[in-house]
């Protein structure tokens, strides 16, 4: 929030706000409660977009950071979890797929309109995802990759990239793009290139201006999946924690290491003290990063308190 507080919205619980300054958590009231893959979206005057995920797919509201509070706004015109929801230039939100229940996955899309609070079908994506990841480029258009097409069973990956484009509403397939499964991770960079972090160690750069995909020249010292990235104020991307997906007890890992973008490497770091994957890391004004959540072991919540990683330590 631009106050320096974090807000955690998701899993069973009430939302709640945390403050870095006295490492305090305070809970927030509100009418949408038990989500699981939500989507939270900071928008241009400093409220929060809080919409989807499982038991309240179609529920929307917004976080006021200055009254503290949520008020509902409706529905989604499409209940959805595990969806994107991307800040575009123009200040509205793009919501791209997702999945309804437990299996029934979409290709639908819409744009939420801060100024009038509704809702408006745009284009379709031209793959139906969920559990996928998205970007806004520095030419304005938003970039969709990865993800799963069903949960049936070892060919439910998407493994394709595609360019939302504002001003017609639609979407466009990138041939040239190759995204592994493993739930992909987007790091947007200084130079304006996108890092692509996914299993098997491979790390992947996004060149909005060509709309070609390269590989770095280090690929990552561990194979992650559900992990995160977050650009730190020095440039480099930190990546933490994670699971093997060839481990069949989706053991997570407690290991880090940094992405250095001008040598386009990656080395280890000091590692977090609770193994975690499927968790959210969130960049604190100090310059430290809070992590929260997450899991150790497939479906086993770690119940752990938040971690805080200094780049200086």
């Amino acid at each position: 929030l631009w106050d320096g507080r974090a807000l955690i919205v998701g899993g069973a619980d009430m939302p709640e706000s945390y403050d870095p300054v006295n490492r305090s958590y305070s809970m927030v009231r509100t009418e949408c409660t038990h989500r699981f893959g939500p989507t939270t979206t900071l928008l241009n005057d400093g409220r929060v977009l809080v919409i989807g995920g499982r038991d309240d797919e179609g529920c929307a509201e917004i976080f006021d950071p200055v009254t503290g509070g949520f008020t509902r706004i409706g529905d989604l015109i499409v209940g959805r979890q595990d969806h994107t929801a991307t800040l575009l230039d123009d200040g509205t939100v793009l919501i791209a797929g997702g999945r309804k229940g437990n299996s029934i996955i979409t290709d639908t899309a819409e744009i939420f309109d801060p100024v009038t609070e509704t809702f408006h079908l745009t284009g379709n994506l031209g793959s139906g995802r969920s559990r996928h990841v998205a970007i806004l480029l520095p030419t304005g258009e938003a970039l969709v990759a990865g993800g799963l097409k069903s949960y049936s069973g070892p060919d439910d990956c998407v493994d394709t990239a595609e360019i939302y484009d504002p001003a017609s509403g639609t979407f466009e397939a990138l041939p040239t793009a190759y995204i592994p499964c493993g739930f992909p991770v987007l790091t947007p960079l200084n130079d304006g290139m996108v890092l692509i972090t996914s299993e098997d160690h491979l790390a992947q750069l996004y060149d909005p201006a060509d709309r070609t995909f390269s590989t770095t020249r280090g690929k990552m010292n561990i194979s992650r999946s559900g992990h995160t990235t977050t650009l730190l104020t020095s440039g480099d991307v930190l990546v933490l924690g994670g699971r093997d997906r060839g481990d069949s007890l989706y053991a997570a890992w407690a290991s880090a290491e940094l992405y250095d973008p001008q040598a386009r490497t990656f080395s280890m770091a000091n590692g977090i003290a609770q193994k975690r994957w499927n968790h959210a890391a969130t960049l604190l004004v100090s310059g430290q990063v809070l992590l929260t959540g997450g899991q150790s072991q497939q479906m086993t919540s770690t119940g752990e308190p938040e971690e805080a990683w200094s780049s200086l330590s």
